[in-house]
């Protein structure tokens, strides 16, 4: 199928290092099949590794529209909204992947760090401590 091909296209891209290309592929591929939640995962990590939070904002949006339990996407989102700034909305977005898995390690990192930016060192103390236990535990 042409929008699978696409994808993968946009994936080996990204891995060789050309975002540009890999975000011209799976814009296209997410044309192809607009309802493939890792299409556009994807598509938003390839405008993360570029700084295009706005942009990687959106295919973030778009992949939890399709699929609301993604740990991954809420995690991505949240990297996109902290990149933005947008620190309450990141917490909550890391806060819904670690509902969507307990053992999202690098979720737990993460709100962490906006925790403690925001001067809540023991929420930030408890999600860093979590972490290293799931670490421990896997």
């Amino acid at each position: 199928d042409d929008g699978r091909a696409i994808h993968l296209l946009g994936i080996i891209c990204a891995r060789l290092g050309d975002m540009r290309a890999a975000c011209e592929a799976l814009k296209s591929a997410s044309c192809l099949i607009p309802n493939s939640d890792p299409v556009w995962n994807d598509l938003g990590n390839a405008y993360a590794e570029q700084a295009e939070w706005p942009a990687a904002e959106a295919a973030y949006r778009r992949a939890l529209e399709l699929a609301p339990t993604s740990a991954a996407a809420h995690h991505n989102l949240g990297l996109a909204l902290k990149n933005q700034q947008r620190l309450k909305e990141a917490e909550q977005s890391f806060s819904r992947a670690l509902a969507a898995d307990s053992r999202f390690v690098e979720a737990s990192y993460h709100r962490g760090l906006v925790q403690k930016s925001q001067g809540n060192l023991a929420a930030a103390e408890l999600d860093f401590s979590g972490g290293t236990l799931c670490v421990l535990i896997a």
